[in-house]
């Protein structure tokens, strides 16, 4: 071969290709044409390449989704409106749901199910925890789309239950029981309390850890799980500089006499 004969070489158009370059056929719904280039485009490809997307930046996603509801909460909620009635033709007109559940679904649940359900996400504040109690996440969405009045009660059940899941601000302990805690457990809780606390309120979340380790709202080997939620708790509690004050503070900013001492045996004593 010459050079420049690979020119005259006849070459097949691109319009001549029945598949994309994956694989997929491109012909019926699955062509489509670029509105201003011309140039043709596959549907299944386009698809794929959004769960990808999806995939590889969900963090992105879901907070462009956030900021545009938020931004547009009328349109928001007029789209989810809209989304919920196709969902509802497309029952109507075939007898079945997306995830393949009726208005039937209900009675298929039973409303013992149903109340147990209620129960749990009001006791853990997790909507994921219901489904092993429905069945299925599908059976869940199918109810939630036909049954719009149990999906707000379930929704507030939520909210209750996150509220509810918000640690406890336990009362400080007594010192007689922190000098019956084991000398082992002293020394795990104080291994994992923040030594940039001050001092005062390191000894309130030993002993408010103590006591709940006594009390069994925390297991012994959770305990490093928990150790942040007793450091807000005592932040919330008396240890801020707009609400009461510790008794456990140093009464003077020299010395270690607390605010304790100086109520039951006065200044001068």
């Amino acid at each position: 071969m010459m050079p420049g004969d690979h020119l005259q070489l006849s070459q097949p158009p691109a319009v001549s290709l029945t598949t994309c370059k994956r694989g997929h056929a491109l012909v019926g719904d699955n062509l489509r044409h670029h509105p201003r280039r011309g140039y043709r485009i596959c549907v299944a490809c386009l698809r794929e390449a959004k769960v990808r997307y999806q995939r590889r930046y969900p963090e992105r996603i879901k907070s462009q989704r956030e900021a545009w509801r938020a931004a547009n909460p009328e349109k928001a909620a007029t789209m989810k409106l809209e989304s919920q009635k196709r969902y509802r033709d497309r029952a109507s007109k075939d007898g079945t749901l997306y995830f393949g559940y009726t208005k039937n679904v209900l009675q298929a649940v039973g409303r013992e199910r149903l109340e147990a359900a209620f129960e749990t996400v009001r006791r853990t504040g997790q909507m994921a925890d219901i489904y092993p109690v429905i069945g299925s996440v599908g059976r869940w969405r199918a109810i939630r789309l036909f049954y719009p009045k149990i999906a707000n009660r379930m929704d507030a059940a939520w909210k209750q239950g996150r509220v509810n899941s918000k640690v406890e601000i336990i009362k400080p302990a007594k010192p007689a029981i922190i000098r019956l805690a084991a000398v082992d457990l002293l020394d795990r809780i104080n291994a994992v309390v923040p030594r940039g606390l001050p001092r005062d309120q390191r000894q309130d979340i030993v002993s408010d850890m103590v006591e709940a380790v006594f009390a069994g709202h925390i297991r012994p080997d959770a305990i490093a799980q928990h150790v942040a939620q007793f450091v807000r708790a005592s932040f919330r509690s008396d240890h801020n500089k707009f609400g009461p004050l510790s008794l456990d503070l140093p009464a003077f900013r020299e010395g270690d006499t607390p605010l304790i001492e100086t109520i039951d045996k006065g200044l001068w004593q």
